[in-house]
């Protein structure tokens, strides 16, 4: 989280702590997901997370067969590298 900052903070979670969801969106995009338990809070302000995977095998999203966008290799891989703002209420 935050990474190259002075508040870089790093996370590791086991299989057991995370929740596979999958679903679609109103344009009929489907999705595969992993959810995290909450947490720490984050001062407000720009902040990215960077989530990798490691995965003992080869995982299949589920969602179609072609290998280049449905198949995640084993091995660790960026899964999904985010940006957000954390604003405080008016």
């Amino acid at each position: 989280m935050d990474a190259g900052t002075s508040r870089q903070r790093s996370y590791s979670l086991s299989a057991g702590d995370l929740i596979v969801q999958t679903g679609a969106i109103p344009d009929g995009t489907r999705f595969v997901r992993w959810v995290t338990p909450p947490l720490h809070p984050l001062p407000p302000g720009d902040h990215t997370v960077d989530e990798y995977v490691t995965l003992s095998a080869d995982f299949w999203d589920g969602l179609g067969l072609d290998p280049a966008v449905n198949l995640i290799p084993a091995g660790e891989s960026l899964a999904n590298p985010v940006g957000f703002t954390v604003s405080t209420p008016e």
